[in-house]
C-alpha cells in the first residue's frame, strides 16, 4: 500500500465513527476511490469487498484452478466474491435466482451459473465438477447451508458468513427454507 496524501478521496472502514463524514482512521484501513465513482458508492466497497476478501482469501484459502461455489451472487458479498474468486484464478459457479443477470455475472467472472429456482444446486455442482464437488463454498445466505455442505468436495472448505436468510428466535438465529 502506498502512503496517502492530503486531499485524496478515500473510503474507509473502522469500528468507530463509520457513519461520520470525517473521522480519523489508520491509513491501512483506507481505499482510494477511483475517478468516476462517487463517495456514496465508494462507501459500501470496504464492507462488501473487505468481508469477501476475508472469506475468499483468509478463511477460504482459495487457490488458482480450484472450483468455488458462491451463493447469492446478486448481492454485495456474492458479487464481490465472484470478482475476487475469478481474480484468484478459480472456476466460479454462481448461484442466483432467475436468468436476468446472467450476462452481467459472466462479465464479472462467473464461469457457470445456476438458477436456484429451476435447477438443483447440488446436482448441478456435481455435474459441472465431474462428481468431485466444490473446493470452496461461500454461503452468505444461511438457509442454503445443507446444500452448501452437500456440494463440497472431500476436504473442501465452507465459509458461512452473514446468515442473510435466517430468522431470529430470541437470541438465536435459525436458518430456514422459507422460499
Amino acid at each position: 500500500m502506498r502512503h496517502r496524501t492530503v486531499g485524496e478521496k478515500v473510503a474507509a472502514f473502522d469500528m468507530q465513527g463509520s457513519h461520520a463524514e470525517l473521522w480519523p482512521v489508520p491509513e491501512t484501513r483506507t481505499w482510494l476511490v477511483p475517478n468516476g465513482l462517487n463517495m456514496a458508492e465508494a462507501a459500501v466497497l470496504p464492507i462488501s469487498f473487505g468481508t469477501t476478501y476475508h472469506c475468499v482469501t483468509t478463511k477460504g484459502q482459495l487457490q488458482a484452478e480450484e472450483v468455488v461455489l458462491i451463493h447469492a451472487v446478486a448481492r454485495g458479498v456474492g458479487l464481490a466474491a465472484v470478482q475476487l474468486a475469478r481474480q484468484a484464478g478459480a472456476k466460479v459457479i454462481a448461484v442466483a435466482s432467475g436468468n436476468e443477470r446472467q450476462a452481467s455475472l459472466r462479465a464479472l467472472g462467473a464461469t457457470h451459473l445456476i438458477d436456484r429456482h429451476n435447477q438443483d444446486v447440488v446436482e448441478e455442482v456435481q455435474r459441472l465438477t465431474g462428481g468431485k464437488g466444490a473446493d470452496l463454498v461461500i454461503d452468505p445466505v444461511g438457509s442454503t447451508l445443507q446444500s452448501s455442505l452437500a456440494a463440497l468436495a472431500p476436504e473442501g472448505r465452507l465459509v458461512f458468513v452473514g446468515n442473510a436468510r435466517g430468522r431470529r428466535f430470541g437470541r438465536r438465529t435459525v436458518a430456514t427454507d422459507a422460499e
